[in-house]
């Protein structure tokens, strides 16, 4: 807060603003905004006319000050033109006199003033681009001057003013980087002069567009019973594209044999070790390095062998199936009933 009136906010999003309430005529005037870090400095202006004919105070105000400057209405016309008169006379041309006749004409009328809607803003911009710098211009009949570095600006095929009444346009039709530079604005007329100022950087497209090497995905592994590889699998991302290189307990890995390298064009780096054994237990790490940088990642490998494996499927098999985990109901036996006895037959 600058004072009861006049406070000063800071976005998080770099918008600045400077808020005045209640403004009077008496905040008039250029105002500066001033951007600074340890590489440099940069600056703005804008130049604020309060106008106040809009209030019914103003003509009695002037009135008044009117009647104070011709001494309160006590004497008459005559006696005032000879005061003038011989006030002119003993005035030597040049004097002091002259200077206080000048000093107390009236300030020009808040309309005749000249201000900027619109102030240039600063352009970051690469070479070859189109660009226009553009301001725009309040207030009557004003004169319009580009400056670049305080020098008038050369216009040419390339660099064009395209201003047109209120506003102030140069084009800059293939920007090169000598055209870079800190570009202003006047505008004039009979009653002041303003100016704002903006920064035009021009880039060479040739810019060092270099990322350093970065894993996306952690290192892991995964066993595949039915064709007996261990596959261990990671992606890198970076540019230009870096180059990667498999260890085991810091001996590089060559691709050949049963060991596979495989780099596919989306990152994704593969090491597939066919028919491993527990032999190949052990710390694997993966380096990717570029002219941008270098980066690593490790993981630790514990392979028990096939065997161990296999048991461990069918035994997950076995839980998973409820059904194997209750024990069969045992058939009892049907007991046979005995045939009865055949009756003997009697015949005489």
């Amino acid at each position: 807060v600058l004072d009861d009136r006049v406070v000063q906010i800071e976005h998080l999003d770099g918008i600045c603003e400077l808020i005045i309430n209640k403004p009077t005529i008496n905040d008039n005037g250029i105002y500066v905004c001033t951007a600074k870090n340890k590489l440099g400095s940069q600056s703005t202006t804008h130049t604020v006319v309060v106008d106040t004919t809009h209030t019914s105070r103003r003509s009695s105000i002037l009135s008044a000050i009117a009647m104070q400057e011709g001494g309160g209405g006590g004497e008459s016309a005559d006696a005032k033109a000879k005061g003038k008169k011989k006030k002119k006379e003993d005035e030597p041309e040049g004097g002091d006199g002259g200077y206080e006749r000048r000093s107390r004409m009236p300030d020009p009328s808040p309309k005749q003033m000249l201000y900027f809607t619109v102030n240039l803003s600063n352009r970051y911009v690469a070479e070859g681009s189109k660009v226009k710098l553009q301001a725009v211009i309040g207030g009557p009949q004003p004169m319009i001057k580009w400056l670049k570095d305080d020098q008038n600006v050369t216009y040419g095929p390339n660099i064009r003013n395209m201003n047109r009444d209120s506003l102030a346009v140069l084009e800059f039709t293939n920007a090169k980087v000598e055209d870079s530079g800190t570009y202003s604005i006047v505008a004039q007329n009979e009653s002041c002069k303003i100016t704002t100022s903006a920064m035009l950087h021009v880039y060479e497209t040739k810019v060092n567009t270099d990322v350093q090497p970065v894993f996306i995905r952690s290192l892991k592994e995964t066993y595949h019973l039915n064709t007996n590889e261990l596959i261990l699998e990671t992606a890198v991302r970076g540019q230009p594209t870096p180059a990667v290189q498999w260890f085991k307990d810091s001996i590089e890995i060559q691709s050949g044999g049963r060991f596979q390298i495989i780099e596919h064009q989306d990152g994704t780096c593969e090491l597939i070790i066919d028919r491993p054994d527990n032999k190949d237990s052990g710390k694997y790490v993966v380096k990717a390095e570029s002219r941008a940088g270098k980066m690593e990642i490790s993981h630790y490998v514990l392979f028990e062998g096939q065997s161990h494996h296999i048991a461990e499927n069918i035994h997950g098999v076995f839980h998973a199936d409820k059904s194997l985990l209750r024990p069969k109901e045992v058939e009892k036996p049907v007991e046979k009933k005995p045939a009865p006895a055949p009756e003997p037959e009697w015949q005489a």
